[in-house]
């Protein structure tokens, strides 16, 4: 059996898009770790209300992050093949996706009292807790157009721009926090709900900070409108794409959303030491999430550029050093027993994981992105749009010439169109990636 192991070059490569991607992640991970620690200093009650609100509102939003997660082998595989309008058109379809996604979870955000009521939240944190989620309903879409952005720039290997964007996103939250949580500049003192609305605005700064920061990188993709993003058939086969990501963040992050709202059935400082906890072990997971976006982007462009192996290094490469980093980052160690504050809570819960759950995570964020570069959502091939699919003519005699290549999870084409298809003899017409929208 052929091993694919990266060589130097590659390796240099991940790591190059990698560490920026993850230093991306743990910058929107430090977001809601400064709502926990400027919160935290009102009362245990506001913060478990910001905790049992932000379980909430990325329960409503998750899946749509992982349906956005289709522009990874979209535009990646359009880069790799250096197929501009393709790009172009994954785009605005993924703002498209990101418009009607807004929607429905606005929706959901302003139902959450009822919800948290059937579950059996604490009496005194569910004001505050539906309160948050109905302020960050103005921050959803531009929650979801950020994504759009920086998948796009991540394809392209640009992540300079949304590192820039990330810090003054977090600059723009500790601000709003502080006028909107303690009330300062004249402003009323809003506690958990004010941490929401800063949260809104935060997200609304990241959002129109990358788009003017990378201006020059996305104006090619957004300007002119491409009348073929609206296309139904193209949409439907990135949903094929994106659904199955998004029910499996949605079953992931479902886990840990369950043990919040256990918690909040333990009571108030449970769930409020539980927040502090979360968002201390979720720092270290973001590294290898960093990880995977950056290997899901190269076996992309490999595809793109109909080169397998190239893919596969990479796919190996990820699950190298996710995997890795994971299972040398060492762990915690259980503090004392203090059955009241918070912070000890929270010190006692992030020690007692061994080395198995941080290594399976790692290698498993790897594959999830090794596939997402692949453009395989689930077990159907490869879709491409309908804008060329249709237009590939028959050779004389009316067959198609079939080019030899097996089947299974890592096949790929030898030349155009899907595996085993090429266009007619002789033709001179497009090198079609396996996955062009």
């Amino acid at each position: 059996m052929r091993v694919y192991l990266p060589r130097g070059d590659e390796l240099g490569e991940l790591l190059r898009l990698a560490l920026p991607v993850a230093a991306v992640q743990v910058g929107m991970m430090l977001m809601g770790v400064v709502d926990t620690i400027m919160v935290g200093h009102v009362s245990p009650e506001d913060l478990a209300g910001v905790a049992l609100g932000n379980i909430y509102f990325f329960a409503c939003a998750v899946f749509g992050m992982g349906l956005l997660f289709s522009l990874d082998p979209v535009v990646s595989q359009a880069v790799g093949a250096g197929d501009q309008e393709a790009m172009a058109r994954g785009v605005q379809r993924g703002m498209i996706l990101a418009l009607v996604l807004s929607g429905a979870a606005a929706v959901l955000l302003q139902y959450a009292e009822p919800v948290l009521v059937f579950a059996r939240q604490p009496a005194e944190v569910i004001p505050l807790a539906a309160g948050y989620a109905r302020a960050t309903v103005p921050g959803i879409l531009p929650f979801y157009l950020f994504l759009v952005f920086r998948q796009t720039l991540q394809a392209q290997g640009r992540v300079f721009p949304i590192l820039v964007a990330m810090v003054v996103a977090n600059v723009a939250n500790v601000f709003f926090n502080w006028v909107l949580v303690f009330g300062n500049l004249g402003l009323p003192a809003l506690g958990a709900v004010g941490s929401g609305w800063a949260s809104s605005l935060s997200r609304t700064v990241m959002a129109a900070g990358l788009l003017v920061i990378a201006w020059s990188l996305l104006h090619p993709q957004l300007h002119p409108i491409r009348p073929q993003a609206f296309r139904w058939r193209p949409l439907a086969r990135m949903l094929r794409i994106g659904v199955p990501i998004g029910a499996q963040m949605g079953m992931e992050y479902g886990a840990f959303g369950l043990a919040g709202v256990l918690m909040g059935v333990l009571g108030t400082i449970s769930m409020a030491g539980h927040q502090i906890a979360l968002n201390l072990s979720a720092l270290t997971f973001m590294v290898p999430l960093g990880v995977s976006q950056a290997t899901a982007v190269l076996v992309g462009r490999g595809v793109g550029a109909s080169d397998p192996d190239r893919s596969r290094r990479a796919a190996v490469g990820g699950l190298m050093v996710g995997a890795g980093f994971m299972t040398f980052r060492g762990g915690g160690h259980p503090g004392p027993h203090a059955p009241e504050p918070p912070g000890f809570l929270a010190r006692r819960t992030t020690g007692g994981c061994g080395p198995g759950l941080p290594y399976g995570d790692g290698s498993a964020r790897a594959l999830v992105g090794a596939g997402t570069g692949l453009g395989r959502g689930g077990s159907s091939p490869p879709a491409q749009d309908s804008d060329s699919a249709g237009r590939r003519a028959s050779p004389p005699g009316g067959g198609r010439r079939r080019v030899g290549c097996r089947r299974g999870p890592w096949t790929f084409p030898a030349q155009r169109g899907l595996c085993g298809e090429s266009g007619p003899q002789g033709s001179s017409g497009p090198n079609l990636s396996p996955l062009q929208v």
